[in-house]
């Protein structure tokens, strides 16, 4: 949505200078209501179509993931630690908590819901105000337009196929034939549905000024062609500018009519008399064609691959997705574990990347036995996603651990056991999933070699469902959150999130609450 947003603006803010420095001089009004129309349309479809070079797609997720990633091992034995390591958590582990990601998202959709419920309703309100003075007061019928007769005194305006003038001025004679004809131009030129699309639009996208610019643009040409369609009829242009210049100091209350008097500007009165130029035009109209075409290329979304998966080189990049009854699939055909082993010991090279996609009900045993055997063929890096989860975040496992050279003392050592059920024991204690950040905290916190000596153990049945695995690591990880900010408050008063990458600040936190994790592979049966 971001990148959409980016790309319609550039396309609507770069159209509406062509049309200000291009079209605006020229006495080409109908070109230009078509231009400026077609501008919005055009910009805020070509991002979602496919004739462009540049992809859309981007992995905006990335930007709003903060912290330091966790570091583990895959270890045999419970005592045996390997710190070192470049591992990186699947994608929920990534995810920030509630509290300090989804919390600013939500205002924000409550603050656009709010405003975009207001504009609607302020349009129903007006169109409904219009349509019932249209009805209630008296009027009748000239040239195929109505003309309705209103008791306030109200400068000529129209909207539809009404057109609404002051009745006693009317009755008296005093509303010249040329006011009545600028407003009968609006409405056989159907100008208010122009203004309607605008605040649709407004509606949607309230928060992009561009589109406020571009109303008053379209407004002021309809200005334009109505002056033009009044002196079409022979009117005198001197006599006409007169007219107008009377008329500056009324106004009407209506957004959505098409006012006599609006945006009576020098400019307005000096176009009346400027004469066409064909050659010039011509040159320009035949320059619009090369820039919708480039904007269209830098633009629009990238065209979807013709690729078959099968020319796919396998070499560089794998996919292997884990299914809920624990089966294989490479590339989207079946495949065992020793028939994966025997692949990669096949090729002439590791993958480079290998995209891995788990159910949320896949054991987590079937997890590390994929993992082990890339670990061997030295496939580290992998793009690790969960279905029915939005976007994806990059690991990179570790080679298979030496033989330990670090013994955790008992007493630094937090161990959490989970079964099948997710049932857990942390240090030999029952304990429930929504007691875990705190227990973490109070155990990090009461050690007596301090909290960075502080180490956390993970290990589950074989048969343990990874959804359930990664809600554990997520509570693991919000206790070194929570730690770390309340940390950085006290220090710095300021959230640790709100640390600069790589400063001072951000280091000391860190070294006073390392994230010593290590993620123990289930026993085979």
């Amino acid at each position: 949505m971001i990148t959409y947003l980016f790309y319609s603006s550039i396309s609507l803010a770069f159209l509406l200078l062509v049309y200000r420095f291009m079209l605006e001089k020229e006495k080409r009004f109908t070109f230009n209501r078509i231009f400026l129309l077609w501008s919005l349309v055009f910009s805020l479809t070509i991002p979602l179509l496919p004739v462009g070079i540049a992809p859309v797609e981007m992995q905006w997720a990335g930007l709003f993931i903060s912290g330091e990633n966790i570091s583990a091992a895959n270890t045999q034995q419970l005592n045996s630690i390997n710190m070192n390591s470049d591992f990186q958590p699947p994608n929920e582990m990534n995810k920030p908590s509630e509290s300090s990601s989804e919390m600013p998202f939500q205002v924000a959709f409550l603050i656009y819901m709010t405003v975009t419920t207001v504009l609607f309703l302020r349009l129903v309100r007006s169109l409904h105000e219009l349509q019932s003075k249209t009805k209630r007061e008296s009027a009748y019928m000239k040239n195929g337009v109505r003309i309705v007769l209103l008791t306030r005194q109200v400068i000529p305006h129209s909207f539809l196929n009404a057109v609404f003038v002051n009745k006693k001025r009317f009755e008296q004679g005093k509303i010249p034939e040329e006011v009545l004809a600028h407003e009968v131009a609006h409405v056989r030129q159907m100008h208010s549905l122009d203004i309607l699309f605008v605040e649709a639009l407004k509606i949607i996208f309230w928060f992009n000024p561009l589109l406020y610019l571009y109303k008053h643009c379209i407004a002021q040409n309809h200005e334009y062609l109505a002056d033009q369609a009044v002196l079409s009829k022979g009117t005198g242009i001197q006599q006409y500018q007169r007219m107008l210049l009377k008329t500056m100091e009324e106004k009407t209350i209506y957004s959505l009519a098409s006012s006599f008097n609006f945006s009576l500007t020098k400019r307005r009165l000096q176009i009346m008399t400027q004469s066409k130029t064909k050659a010039k035009f011509f040159v320009k109209l035949t320059m619009l064609v090369p820039l919708f075409a480039g904007l269209s290329l830098m633009l629009g979304c990238e065209p979807a691959s013709n690729q078959n998966p099968s020319d796919i080189d396998t070499s560089n990049e794998l996919s292997i997705e884990i299914l809920e009854d624990n089966a294989l699939l490479m590339d989207e055909n079946p495949m065992t574990l020793d028939e994966l082993n025997s692949l990669l010991s096949e090729m002439p090279e590791s993958p480079r990347l290998v995209r891995m996609e788990v159910s949320p009900e896949a054991e987590f045993g079937i997890v590390t036995d994929v993992q082990s055997i890339l670990r061997k063929h030295e496939a580290f890096r992998i793009s690790y996603s969960t279905k029915d989860s939005d976007g994806s975040s990059d690991l990179t496992l570790p080679p298979a651990p030496p033989e330990p050279d670090e013994q955790v003392e008992t007493q630094n050592l937090m161990q959490i056991l989970m079964n099948s059920d997710g049932r857990l024991l942390m240090n030999e204690k029952p304990a429930e999933l929504n007691e875990v950040k705190e227990k973490i905290k109070q155990f990090v916190n009461k050690d007596s070699s301090g909290p960075n000596a502080a180490v956390i153990t993970i290990k589950t049945l074989k048969e343990t469902p990874y959804e359930l695995y990664a809600k554990l690591l997520n509570e693991v990880r919000s206790a070194y959150d929570e730690l770390r900010n309340e940390a950085a408050q006290d220090q710095f008063g300021m959230a640790f999130s709100s640390l600069e990458q790589n400063s001072t600040e951000r280091e000391t936190i860190q070294e006073m609450y390392p994230i010593k994790l290590s993620v123990v592979p289930p026993e085979k049966n």
